[in-house]
């Protein structure tokens, strides 16, 4: 995956929200002054009931690499467990049960993700399984980024996303 700050700006501008980018080697900018990827990667702190230092302002963005590919997710401004476990542990979400799917699975198989969230389980199944993938969230700001992850992934031939349940 190629992330760049001018393709963070445009799933910005296209999407409606504030990216602070989080992985790789690149330098994200945040308050006017440069980030390294390890200090906005790792704004976290036991001590806060969900693992965050301060409320989040912008949306992260996190990178997993899997088997040879990375794939980036843009996570919501609010803290979630979902998405403070894939931060975390840098790895799909519910991923022992993904790997269970992926034994049942084919490529070109099409399978549904009722309550899409963020896309994790459909980005894992449309990139890594190879799968076709309808994609359900009825809740307009994880729409939003389930969308800016499917583009961000570039899986927007495999996945479509509905804003229904």
């Amino acid at each position: 995956m190629n992330v760049t700050i001018s393709s963070i700006r445009a799933l910005e501008k296209k999407y409606g929200m504030s990216v602070r980018y989080s992985g790789g080697s690149t330098t994200a900018r945040d308050e006017g002054r440069a980030l390294h990827h390890n200090e906005c990667r790792y704004r976290q702190d036991a001590a806060s009931p969900c693992g965050w230092k301060e409320p989040r302002t912008a949306s992260d963005v996190i990178e997993i690499d899997h088997e040879g590919r990375t794939y980036g997710f843009l996570v919501p401004e609010r803290p979630d467990p979902i998405v403070n476990t894939i931060a975390s542990r840098r790895t799909f979400y519910e991923f022992d049960m993904l790997k269970d799917i992926r034994r049942r699975i084919g490529p070109e198989d099409l399978v549904l993700d009722i309550g899409a969230h963020v896309g994790n389980h459909a980005v894992y199944l449309a990139g890594v399984c190879g799968c076709q993938v309808l994609a359900f969230e009825p809740f307009q700001e994880n729409f939003a980024l389930l969308n800016a992850n499917i583009e961000l992934n570039g899986l927007g031939p495999r996945v479509k996303s509905l804003p229904i349940a």
